[in-house]
């Protein structure tokens, strides 16, 4: 009885571990196992760099940001008008098109840039 106790503890042991690491918590496959950093993509590594070296794309990221502020300060209102916060969202999608666009500019015109990952 003890053993069988012992083989069906280490099975459930085993396949909770399988579990874990496939949804990124032990390095996986997942999303979970430090691609992203939680910083919606722009936040970290190569495309920090970027940033930091090219002015067309730090206007774009100062632009949304200022724009996801004014979208925040309207949500605050009792009744938001949601003309605004329509065009605000749209203006910001707009940004992040422009700033990908730079973004693959960037890329295309410095091919042989090695940047090394920060985190």
């Amino acid at each position: 009885m003890k053993k069988v106790f012992m083989i069906g503890a280490l099975v459930l042991s085993i396949g909770g571990f399988a579990a874990a690491r496939g949804m990124g918590y032990g390095g996986g496959m997942g999303y979970g196992n430090g691609h992203h950093g939680g910083c919606g993509g722009y936040g970290g590594g190569y495309h920090y760099q970027m940033m930091a070296n090219n002015p067309d794309i730090q206007k774009s990221w100062i632009t949304i940001e200022e724009k996801r502020l004014d979208v925040k300060k309207e949500m605050i209102k009792t009744s938001p008008d949601w003309k605004k916060v329509e065009k605000l969202n749209t203006d910001i999608a707009t940004e992040q098109a422009k700033m990908r666009t730079a973004m693959e500019k960037y890329m295309r015109e410095n091919p042989n840039a090695n940047y090394t990952n920060t985190r």
